[in-house]
Formats: structure tokens, C-alpha cells, sequence
């Protein structure tokens, strides 16, 4: 698919602070074609998230719409702060912990390492990391539980 950069539109009225670097337009133009490659799920309108380094500290929530034929016809999206994006889809389980507080931690990263939600301790406990398929399939999540807490 090939999208031309001056499709590439940034409304003014939702912009940050001038103080924070918004990702320029070849930036935005990788995610809409990142966006448009990735797998349809039928020619239903996708929806993903993407946290490449190069959108310096955002994510892109896209979403693809496709043609007739399936092929990708356009696509949307729009930028946030990612560790807010982290701490939205994320502290409400936090709140309601499966595993009791204390030396447990729940880590959200993106695939350079960024924390974009929670910490883990550097070292102790059992670790499991997983990789969500689908929308945040860009994610990393670690969640680490207390060794007295593992039979």
C-alpha cells in the first residue's frame, strides 16, 4: 500500500504543548504503512497499537478500514502519551490484584524495554513475560510473584 506523506494529517487544535517533539511525518507515515501490513482479521476494520522508538515517548492507535476486495483503503489513528496509555489499560487490574501486594510487581514494556506501566525488582521471585497477540501485540507483560507466594 502506498501512502502518500501529505496524507499525513496533524490537527493543530490536539496538539501537545510546543515543548513536547511530536514524531514527524515519515514517522507517522511508517506507522499507517506498519498498520496497513499487519494481518486484516478478515477485512474487518483493525485495530493496533504501536510503540516504535521513533514516535519518541507515544503510542499510535491505529485503526485499518479496508476495501471491497480486502485491501487496506485507509488508515487512522491517533497519538498518545504511552506511558499514560500503560497506566489506562492497566491500573484498574492493578487495583484488583490477583496475587496479594508487596514484593509482587506487574511490568508493562514496549519492545525497546520502556516501561510504559508498573516496575519490576531488578532481581528475586518468579517471573513470567508474555506477548499479547492482537491490538497489543507490541506490549510486553512481566508480572513477578514473591517465591513465598510459589508452591
Amino acid at each position: 500500500m502506498e501512502l502518500p506523506a501529505r496524507s499525513i494529517l496533524v490537527d493543530e487544535a490536539t496538539q501537545p504543548p510546543p515543548r513536547t517533539k511530536v514524531p514527524d511525518a515519515a514517522a507517522l507515515l511508517a506507522v499507517a504503512e506498519r498498520a496497513a501490513a499487519a494481518p486484516s482479521g478478515g477485512g474487518r476494520p483493525a485495530s493496533h497499537v504501536d510503540l516504535d522508538r521513533s514516535l519518541a515517548g507515544y503510542a499510535a492507535i491505529t485503526t485499518v478500514q479496508y476495501d471491497a476486495h480486502g485491501r487496506p483503503a485507509a488508515v487512522y489513528g491517533l497519538l498518545v502519551n504511552a506511558p499514560a496509555l500503560g497506566a489506562t489499560l492497566f491500573a484498574a487490574g492493578a487495583s484488583h490484584p490477583i496475587l496479594p501486594l508487596g514484593r509482587n510487581a506487574l511490568l508493562v514494556s514496549a519492545p525497546d524495554g520502556s516501561p510504559l506501566f508498573g516496575g519490576v525488582p531488578g532481581r528475586g521471585g518468579v517471573r513470567a513475560t508474555i506477548h499479547p497477540a492482537g491490538a497489543l501485540d507490541a506490549m510486553a507483560v512481566t508480572v513477578v510473584a514473591a517465591d513465598s507466594l510459589v508452591p
